[in-house]
């Protein structure tokens, strides 16, 4: 059942998540808390507001600062829960699995991905 759960699920940290650099020691990892929005996926590009991490909108693509990497994500009702992201690197995650709140275009995701990598989080091709 569980295997059932796993495979129906949009976006798993696999594919977001390209390489990670000394994962075992939590250091590119927090848990945090999140504010969960309907159909926030693993890859969910956030931002920290009022000290919690919140789904990025178009408008707020410079200030992304995390990449929500906790597949709890889609057991979790909307509201605010503590979730596992990745809040610096040195890591990469892939461009084309990158999620944001609302409709965004090449250059937002360039913006995006600017700020992240001032966090040590490089965004790359998906090959």
């Amino acid at each position: 059942e569980i295997m059932t759960q796993i495979a129906t699920r949009k976006t798993k940290v696999g594919d977001v998540l390209k390489h990670e650099y000394m994962p075992t020691t939590g250091y590119c990892r927090q848990e945090v808390t999140v504010t969960v929005a309907a159909n926030m996926p693993v890859g969910a590009v956030l931002e920290l507001s009022a000290g919690k991490y919140i789904w990025v909108v178009k408008a707020n693509v410079a200030n992304a600062v995390a990449v929500l990497v906790d597949d709890r994500v889609y057991d979790k009702a909307a509201g605010d829960h503590k979730l596992v992201v990745l809040v610096r690197g040195p890591s990469q995650v892939g461009r084309s699995k990158l999620a944001f709140a609302d409709a965004v275009v090449s250059a937002d995701i360039n913006t995006a991905s600017a700020a992240l990598a001032a966090k040590g989080i490089e965004v790359v091709k998906q090959v």
